[in-house]
């Protein structure tokens, strides 16, 4: 007898509510994944967010897709729902790649890497590109696997041979399918690039249980087992990922998607042709949102095949789908009710519906949530019969509750207490407009393009509706309290979506008894296109967009932080994270050996120490700063990239292999963290950069301590530069001031040997006035000069707000890719911008280039006579040392991440904190850090341990040069 409802976790019983983003994987960037999102991405994005307070976070199908076209991007059209995409492995993760020297070469060749620089840096994934690369060196991991983990007939040869002969084992025939047909795809589609899939396989092999394939199973095994070798990786990845939400406490961890067909091509439909339709697929009558109807171009289940074989390919794809899930989205659910087939060769305004039998399927659907301790989210969008509410109402499946969708009968928003509490609430999903583009009715415009409209009296309505869909929402949030009536009478006027009009909305859903409320990331970061438009394929990008930031500006994007701040306070935490235990206490180093890395001393060359220094009975090595720090650095305590690993040093790669090498010694590492301060002044340093270019208004002019008042006049909304080698008169008439532009970026900056000061964008117009003089062709005259006059209009720099420092910070860089477009693509306008340059370079008496320079948001002065009026604060007076304001939360995240989150994946054992005596409150800051590992342990810290001292979970020391009369002072959470 099937349990009576689905499962729940506890964190959602007694009226619990959680919220967490949604993300489509494969749009995730990051600095170290391969063009990508993969599992190691995902797991930094858990931690981020769960840190944030999010107890789930949202996913697109992760289903196997085909190996011989990875361009087929689609997620809802899968080969197989029972496998996963191989694409989201990470490669460097592999276990074999730290060992495999073949891999490690290959990988760190300069052409490699290049073309991973290209795939990571392109704005639309390149699938061909990515499957390419990590097939590559994935066949060396394998080879290097077989070699020393299998025997000569594939058994295993020690722990870890045999971990992977488990996981085939109990993979079964599903997983055999999978890997045959993988293996018969890749031969036949090698020999002619026309084989699409098994349908137009020679016939000897279309059957899956016949001869010829269990010959070519048999003769091509070692094919076969690669397949199989690449799903365990993912499998185990993607396992790991699951361990972390539960060691972080969240509530219900991943929540992954279960596409509602497979791909009539793929494996699924091979292994089990007797199931499906193959002559007729599956997809959605006509309706507002899409007017031609959807096909979705997949083959339906037959109800009576699927009974007859026992539903047992539906209960191994539920099982497959909950393996590693709190919580799984069936999307259109109504498909275990009935399902809209359209004949081969018709559209969907010839379709009808085929009824399936709902409570046996949903009996299933229950056992299975119940065994895995899965939750079951239906997606019942559309047109839902009675019967079929109620059915998942009995079940406790979760409804499906969208903004754009839930209204009263007088067309206006639906108050959110009217919600279901057994139902997940967002704002949109992946086939409808984001809130960005549902503001602006970008949608609308795209359809209308793509030609989605029957007609374009109905492209009209629906515009007119859309305005009239805008002020309803923002009356809405007036209602209920979230925005004045000032904030919805400026918004009202605004064709760009606000960013408090954005907090609103996800705070007006929070409100709702709805259990989950998911959050869109492109609705946070503002992205106006979607993800999928239905009735496409080619003609728009679907699946392929890339978040316009990387992890790593994620957890520095103040929008997110303050939604996250928003919606935690709503829907707090119930779970709470674990206390750290005799586990969770520091691991505190037997003897220490210093490692000081610089340019001639890179991780790779450490690696060869390692043995001696094992053999001495070292336990960690003690590093220097291994952030990016200025060219050359002989000591690494100028940092000037917080977030990345010094590629003087071998970079991120080299980094890994060093880390590895120290786990095979049984050692661990300490590592050199300088918080008070960063090296400036030599045109390497991204946040000092858009200080000197945006002065008060940057994003990060409160990043460092700068007194932007100070009692010289002259330098009111300036940063005093000590850096010229005479005075500045003297600089300027000896021509050593020189201007340049950069085409490729489209920013002009002003040069002093090897310094580079990046000119005010507003200062623009300057330079390309004069350079409209020598421009001939009118349309080309017209282009430049609007570009000009924009840059002109950007928000001053002197207005502080958020608003104005995000829009200043967007306007300008779209504005320099504007003009590096126009440049790049028309010579004429590039002789004319040089000519303009040189001219003021060449000037005898330097007024201009004077005038330009005193317009910078910075004063250049002499550097023996600057001392007294240096406004910004220094490491004792050290010039291009500028001190760092750790203690705001944007500054301590930015700079202490990566450490923290090296510390909370077991890579390094520990911190040691240079000059910790130069920060505004040292205690807040060392309990910051033992509170910012924890969190990302998942760990509820008490406030202190058993002795009274501050609980201490990371081992941290202190630099502190200490007075006879002082003593370490007590409240420091560290170890000494």
């Amino acid at each position: 007898c099937a349990p009576a409802q689905c499962y729940r976790p506890p964190a959602l019983r007694d009226g619990g509510r959680v919220w967490g983003p949604a993300v489509q994987l494969y749009t995730v960037r990051s600095q170290r994944n391969w063009g990508i999102g993969d599992f190691g991405d995902l797991e930094q994005l858990v931690r981020q967010m769960a840190e944030r307070g999010a107890d789930i976070v949202g996913l697109n199908p992760l289903h196997a897709m085909f190996a011989h076209n990875p361009a087929h991007a689609s997620p809802y059209s899968p080969s197989s729902r029972r496998q996963l995409n191989v694409l989201y492995i990470d490669v460097p993760a592999v276990d074999e790649f730290s060992h495999c020297t073949a891999a490690r070469q290959r990988f760190a060749a300069p052409e490699f890497q290049q073309r991973l620089a290209r795939l990571r840096n392109a704005a639309l994934v390149d699938y061909a590109g990515v499957a390419a690369a990590k097939q590559e060196i994935l066949q060396l991991l394998y080879a290097h696997f077989v070699q020393h983990h299998l025997g000569a007939d594939g058994a295993a040869a020690d722990d870890h041979g045999q971990a992977f002969v488990d996981f085939v084992n109990h993979g079964g025939d599903a997983l055999r399918q999978h890997a045959v047909f993988e293996a018969i795809q890749a031969r036949l589609h090698a020999d002619d690039a026309s084989v699409w899939g098994w349908p137009v396989w020679p016939d000897a092999w279309r059957d899956p249980d016949g001869a010829a394939v269990r010959d070519f199973a048999r003769d091509h095994g070692d094919a076969v087992r690669f397949h199989q070798y690449q799903q365990w990786l993912a499998t185990r990845q993607l396992a790991r990922v699951r361990q972390c939400c539960e060691d972080l406490g969240m509530g219900v961890g991943l929540y992954l998607d279960l596409a509602v067909s497979v791909d009539r091509a793929g494996s699924d439909s091979w292994s089990h042709q007797h199931c499906f339709a193959t002559h007729a697929s599956v997809g959605a009558p006509p309706d507002e949102f899409n007017p031609n109807g959807q096909g979705w171009g997949l083959p339906a289940l037959r109800p009576d095949r699927l009974r007859a074989d026992h539903y047992r390919l539906f209960i191994d794809t539920l099982r497959s789908a909950m393996r590693a899930s709190g919580a799984l989205r069936i999307d259109h659910v109504m498909g275990l009710m009935r399902l809209f087939w359209i004949p081969g060769g018709y559209s969907a305004r010839d379709g009808a519906y085929v009824h399936y039998a709902l409570d046996e399927m949903l009996a299933i659907v229950a056992l299975e949530s119940q065994r895995n301790r899965c939750m079951v989210i239906g997606e019942d969008l559309g047109t839902v019969a009675d019967e079929m509410r109620q059915a998942l109402a009995r079940r406790d499946v979760l409804s499906y509750r969208l903004l754009y969708f839930e209204r009263s009968g007088d067309g206006g928003f639906r108050s959110p207490s009217d919600y279901p509490g057994a139902a997940l609430a967002a704002v949109s999903t992946h086939d409808l407009a984001t809130l960005a583009g549902w503001w602006c009715g970008h949608d609308l415009q795209q359809r209308l393009r793509l030609g989605l409209y029957p007609s374009e009296h109905l492209f009209e309505k629906q515009l007119a509706d859309r305005a009239q869909e805008r002020t309803r929402l923002l009356l809405a949030l007036r209602h209920a309290n979230l925005l004045s009536a000032e904030a919805v009478a400026a918004a009202a006027g605004k064709e760009q979506l606000p960013g408090d009009v954005m907090r609103a909305v996800h705070a007006y859903l929070a409100g709702a008894p709805s259990a989950v409320m998911m959050v869109q990331m492109e609705d946070v970061l503002s992205v106006t296109d979607q993800v999928n438009m239905p009735s496409t394929t080619h003609e728009h990008p679907n699946w392929r967009r890339k978040l316009p930031i990387g992890l790593a500006e994620l957890r520095r994007d103040d929008g997110l932080g303050r939604l996250a701040q928003t919606l935690s306070a709503i829907r707090p935490r119930r779970m709470g994270a674990r206390t750290p235990g005799p586990a969770g206490q520091a691991r505190i180093p037997r003897a220490t050996y210093r490692l000081q890395f610089q340019q001639d001393f890179g991780f790779d060359d450490a690696v060869r120490f390692l043995p001696y220094l094992a053999q001495l009975g070292v336990s960690h090595v003690y590093c220097s700063p291994i952030h990016r720090a200025r060219a050359g650095s002989t000591h690494g305590y100028d940092v000037v990239a917080h977030d990345e690993i010094n590629p003087e040093l071998g970079g991120p790669q080299a980094f890994e292999r060093f880390c590895a090498a120290l786990q095979h010694h049984g050692m661990g590492q300490l590592l050199d963290m300088v918080p008070n301060h960063m090296g400036v002044l030599g045109g390497d340093n991204a946040w000092w950069n858009d200080v000197l270019e945006n002065g008060p208004c940057s994003l990060y002019a409160r990043h460092f301590d700068i007194d932007w008042q100070p009692l010289n006049a002259q330098l009111r909304g300036k940063v005093l530069l000590p850096v010229l080698g005479n005075h500045y008169g003297e600089v300027l008439m000896a021509g050593e001031l020189q201007l340049a532009f950069d085409a490729s970026g489209g920013s002009f900056a002003l040069h002093y040997f090897d310094h580079r000061f990046p000119l005010a964008p507003e200062t623009y117009a300057t330079l390309l006035q004069p350079a409209l003089e020598r421009v001939t062709d009118p349309d080309l005259a017209a282009a430049l000069a609007s570009v000009s006059a924009a840059f002109g209009h950007l928000p001053e720099r002197e207005d502080t707000r958020d608003a104005t420092r995000h829009e200043r910070a967007r306007d300008k860089e779209l504005l320099k890719a504007r003009l590096g477009r126009l440049v790049t693509r028309h010579d004429a306008l590039a002789h004319a911008i040089a000519g303009a340059v040189a001219e003021l370079n060449v000037e005898p008496s330097r007024d201009g280039l004077h005038r330009l320079i005193e317009a910078q948001a910075y004063r250049l002065a002499f550097w023996r006579v600057a001392a007294d009026e240096i406004n910004y604060r220094r490491f004792f007076d050290i010039n291009d040392l500028a001190a760092l304001r750790i203690e705001r939360s944007a500054v301590f995240e930015a700079t202490q991440s990566m450490a923290l989150e090296l510390a909370a994946r077991g890579v390094i054992d520990g911190l040691r904190i240079d000059h910790p005596d130069g920060l505004y409150d040292p205690a807040h800051y060392f309990a910051r850090l033992q509170r910012g590992y924890a969190a990302r342990r998942g760990w509820a810290l008490p406030a202190t341990d058993a002795d009274g001292r501050p609980q201490r979970p990371l081992y941290v020391v202190a630099e502190k040069i200490a007075a006879a009369h002082e003593e370490i002072p007590l409240d420091w959470a560290i170890h000494g």
